[in-house]
């Protein structure tokens, strides 16, 4: 059986895909951080925001996006 980074590389090399990972690339981590753009439009004065931990990616986006957004947080 092949590690999934085994398979990965195959899938990439046969397909000439780009691997995009849910928690290590800026790209993805900046979208995310659209979602604390969109919670401070609706709720300005939110001091508060729970968000899941998997990968990491999402909080990280969150609070990048809330920070600059609000450098008091």
């Amino acid at each position: 059986m092949q590690s999934r980074e085994e398979t990965a590389t195959n899938v990439l090399q046969e397909t000439g895909a780009a691997l995009i990972h849910a928690h290590d690339d800026g790209r993805i981590i900046s979208g995310q951080g659209t979602i604390s753009l969109e919670l401070l439009e609706q709720a300005p004065r939110m001091d508060t925001k729970r968000v899941p931990i998997s990968g990491g990616g999402l909080k990280s986006g969150v609070a990048l996006a809330a920070k600059s957004f609000n450098p008091a947080i």
